[in-house]
């Protein structure tokens, strides 16, 4: 056999590997930042590398690192002092350094599978790329080293360019190796194929401790959620007014509570945990009549999986106390039933029920038994219901009323207007007014009725409730009374127009009489004073009589009148009496608009203001107010004067019929004015009252409608 060729050696000049430097350590590789690129590069472990790489250097003697794409030495052993301390220190050899690692970058992206290049600087590296998961991530070097004997004429004027000590510079390029450049691609295959490996290896470690952590960080979270969600759960139940729970019934019959809010203290007398397991002690709880039919209830919604709901009662020490369980079942993976329900207090509602039904028993007696008819009316005008005093009303029994249109029980001529008039009773809400009705036997009774409508929520009709007054007896008694008003009304004008003829004649028959006896003295010209006086006297309150009957009689329509108008036409009829007393009438402006008579109205002013003219002390000049003020539905007029006043116990006397507080020496009068004014007013739908004035006088105030 033949021997096989030698291998050739490796170094032509050996590596001197004691004086050599860490580069990543260096401020100029410190400084170099790894840009966008180190996605993939910062998931690789790199501190496995340095040891293997420095073992690589103190075996074979050639310095290895992966410097990325931009020139940053991600990982390294030791690199050739002359790099260090020397092309890498300086700013102008540094740049042409990291030139050459970008320039072997540029050809390892063109595909090289390697590369050796001779640096700017006249050292020789080599490089191989470095593909995880198919990206290009970073370059493997090996070097710096020459090929062949250095050229001394150029490191001489490189140091001279750029100022090196001469001595320690080529001291540290004696130390660089010179390699033979046949073993170059193995050594590149054999430390990339291992630097790829180990790159693969940590970044599948990374990522495996990144999805543990990431895995440990969900599971802390959930954990965390779960405790928030537990305890928002517990705050959110001690709100909730009951229990909320959930209930298990395994498969052998057993119960229990896995959760239940902190409630079951108030409930049941126990902690929500005394019941997790077992349930016994809340079961304690229940009333005992109750606590058969509570199981049994039980067992029904787990047989057919129904939803639980039952009232049952707790023997609470205050009471009984009715409570309401309501809870949905599932069927869990181990055959048992869980509910989840609440439980809530309804002694209140079982308290109202029965006040309500006790209420309503107590309003269906009162119904039936009222004096007041009752029927209520569908939509539609049908009765669909009655009491007995509408049945007494009608004359028929409630079965024969129920189901039974109202307008049925309108007489005939007035049913053409029923439809309109529902109408708006349903429209308006409400409606009153007299009504004749057929009752069963054909007879016919009046009645008033007050009707009101129900709605619902929504505004729309429910149904509608009247009451219904027997006032048949009412109006018989109205018409017989209108007939003895109208009769005495025309006696009273007749009368009082009969009595004046008779005061007419005795008054002219004295006058003949005291012409006839010439110039009369003494008694006789008293007695025939007295007499002649009398006779007018009475004419005058015949002549108020006749005016008192005559107010508010049928035929005087009311109509919008102005009151200023009114007190100018009474200040006109009283200009004479005004004028002869000094009078200062003041009449406020703008008095209103009233629905009145005019003569009525005007008659008023002209007593009041007369009054308040007449009755005055000696020597004062009468000042009289007519003022006016505004209130809730009313206009208050008044008249204030400044005579003689009004005690308060005669206030309410003067306002009758005669009634006079001074002698007719002191003033004349009939007795009737005021009266006269309280009819006029009360006839308009106001009222009339008499009060004290400041400093001295009266102010007789009037409350009339406003206009409408």
């Amino acid at each position: 056999m033949s021997e096989s060729p030698e291998a050739p050696s490796l170094f032509v000049r050996s590596p001197v590997v004691d004086q050599m430097s860490d580069p990543l350590r260096a401020e100029w590789n410190r400084a170099l930042d790894q840009g966008d690129d180190a996605g993939i590069v910062s998931l690789i472990d790199f501190d496995l590398m340095n040891e293997i790489f420095e073992n690589f250097l103190a075996t074979v003697g050639l310095p290895v690192a992966i410097i990325d794409l931009r020139g940053k030495v991600l990982a390294s052993s030791r690199w050739q002092r002359v790099c260090i301390d020397f092309h890498r220190a300086a700013a102008g050899t540094r740049a042409r350094c990291l030139e050459s690692d970008t320039d072997l970058s540029r050809q390892m992206r063109e595909g090289h599978a390697y590369a050796i290049y001779r640096c700017r600087n006249g050292l020789t590296d080599c490089a191989t790329h470095i593909v995880v998961e198919g990206v290009h991530v970073a370059n493997l070097f090996i070097g710096q080293f020459f090929l062949a004997p250095p050229d001394h004429a150029y490191f001489s004027r490189q140091q001279r360019e750029f100022g090196f000590d001469e001595a320690a510079y080529f001291a540290a390029i004696a130390e660089v190796p010179i390699v033979a450049e046949a073993r170059i691609p193995a050594l590149l295959r054999l430390m990339g194929g291992l630097a790829e490996q180990i790159a693969r290896q940590s970044l599948a470690q990374k990522r495996a401790a990144g999805q543990v952590a990431a895995i440990e960080r969900t599971v802390a979270e959930r954990t965390r959620q779960l405790a928030e969600s537990h305890d928002r759960l517990r705050r959110i139940t001690t709100r909730v007014p009951g229990i909320v729970f959930q209930f298990r019934r395994d498969r052998e019959g057993g119960y229990a509570m896995p959760f239940a809010s902190d409630a079951t203290r108030d409930f049941f007398g126990v902690e929500p945990e005394a019941l997790r397991d077992d349930a016994a002690k809340a079961f304690e709880a229940v009333h005992p009549d109750d606590l058969p039919d509570l199981l049994a209830s039980i067992e029904r919604s787990a047989a057919g999986l129904d939803v639980w709901r039952q009232e049952f009662r707790l023997a609470d020490p205050a009471g009984i106390r009715w409570v309401l369980g309501d809870a949905v079942p599932q069927v869990e993976a181990d055959g048992s039933i869980l509910w989840h329900g609440f439980i809530t207090d309804v002694s209140e509602r079982r308290r109202s029920e029965d006040l309500l039904r006790t209420s309503e028993e107590r309003f269906r007696r009162l119904f039936e038994y009222s004096p007041v008819a009752y029927q209520s009316l569908d939509a539609d005008g049908r009765m669909i219901d009655a009491n007995q005093p509408l049945c007494d009303l009608l004359g028929l029994p409630r079965e024969a009323l129920l189901g039974r249109f109202f307008i049925e029980f309108w007489p005939p001529v007035a049913r053409a207007r029923f439809e309109a008039a529902f109408a708006a009773f349903v429209t308006n809400g409400s409606a009153s007014g007299e009504l004749e009705l057929l009752r069963g036997d054909g007879s016919v009774v009046t009645v008033m009725l007050e009707g009101r409508v129900e709605r619902d929520l929504a505004g729309r009709f429910v149904r509608s409730h009247c009451v219904l007054y027997n006032i048949s007896e009412r109006k018989a008694l109205e018409r017989r009374l209108e007939r003895s008003n109208a009769d005495l009304e025309q006696f009273a004008y007749a009368a009082s127009h009969d009595l004046r003829q008779p005061l007419r004649m005795i008054s002219s028959y004295l006058t003949l009489i005291q012409r006839g006896l010439g110039r009369v003295e003494g008694d006789l010209a008293e007695w025939l004073g007295f007499a002649v006086d009398g006779a007018k006297r009475m004419d005058a309150m015949i002549t108020g009589l006749l005016e008192f009957s005559r107010v508010g009689r049928k035929g005087h329509e009311l109509e919008p009148v102005g009151l200023d108008e009114m007190v100018d036409e009474a200040l006109a009829n009283l200009a004479v009496a005004i004028e002869e007393s000094g009078a200062v009438v003041t009449v406020a402006p703008g008095l209103p608009v009233v629905r009145g008579e005019r003569m009525e109205l005007i008659r008023l002013f002209q007593n009041l203001i007369g009054n308040a003219i007449k009755y005055m002390p000696d020597d004062v000049a009468p000042r009289v107010v007519v003022d006016c003020a505004e209130s809730a539905g009313h206009w208050l007029i008044s008249v204030a004067d400044n005579g003689i006043g009004i005690p308060p116990e005669h206030r309410e006397q003067v306002f009758g019929v005669f009634q006079r507080l001074v002698t007719q020496a002191q003033y004349e009068g009939t007795g009737i004015g005021l009266a006269l004014c309280r009819k006029i007013v009360e006839h308009h739908g106001g009222r009339i009252w008499v009060d004290a004035a400041e400093p001295c006088g009266s102010v007789f105030r009037m409350e009339l409608p406003k206009q409408g």
